[in-house]
């Protein structure tokens, strides 16, 4: 991706990065023997220089680096757990509703980053 980047923009150029950080005792889901957020995601890092080494210091600037901890709705969690998919009930009102009460993920954070080409 970083690649991909490098290639695409112009100089001066910004793009903006989100992925997930997972600290050391980060949990939600069990994955082949892992825990982690989103089975479907490719990796979660666990440390910055996994993703900083990947940005080449020399063509791109680091102009915002920060991790806000992740909440989900509680609901997700049981709909997951449950392994229910159905369109319908994820749009139904009073799912919707129970929607705006989230919970911190513990270990998880939005990793978001801003990098400008050189």
């Amino acid at each position: 991706m970083v690649n991909a980047v490098q290639r695409v923009l112009k100089t001066n150029g910004i793009a903006f990065i989100s992925t997930t950080y997972k600290k050391w005792y980060g949990w939600y889901f069990k994955n082949n023997g892992k825990w982690v957020l989103d089975p479907t995601h490719l990796r979660e890092y666990s440390d910055d220089k996994q993703l900083f080494d990947l940005i080449d210091l020399n063509k791109f600037e680091i102009l915002e680096n920060k991790k806000t901890l992740l909440a989900f709705p509680v609901v997700d969690l049981f709909l997951r757990l449950f392994k229910i998919y159905n369109r319908q009930i994820h749009q139904h009102k009073i799912v919707s509703l129970l929607k705006y009460i989230s919970i911190p993920i513990p270990g998880y954070y939005n990793w978001e980053i801003v990098i400008k080409k050189k």
